[in-house]
């Protein structure tokens, strides 16, 4: 299952996409948003390792910012200046 959230938070509002997988690996979170990079090349599924990179460049196009945590499940999130969401 998968599931969207919006947070207010300091000056931003943060979009959420949850789901209930592991996560990211740790050494893996470094890279997660540079073009072309998956956590492991013998991961099954199709991909090229774009996902995570436009997400980053959606964000910083409206001056926010991309996250993601590897605390337990996945989470990935963008947080845009309130300023812009209205």
């Amino acid at each position: 299952m998968v599931r969207l959230e919006a947070v207010p938070a300091t000056g931003a509002v943060e979009l959420h996409v949850r789901d209930e997988g592991t996560g990211l690996q740790p050494d893996f979170l470094r890279h997660a948003f540079e073009r072309f990079t998956r956590p492991s090349p013998h991961r099954g599924g199709r991909g090229s390792g774009l996902g995570l990179s436009i997400v980053r460049t959606i964000a910083l196009a409206h001056e926010g910012t991309a996250e993601a945590t590897t605390a337990g499940s996945g989470d990935v999130w963008i947080a845009l200046p309130r300023a812009l969401v209205r």
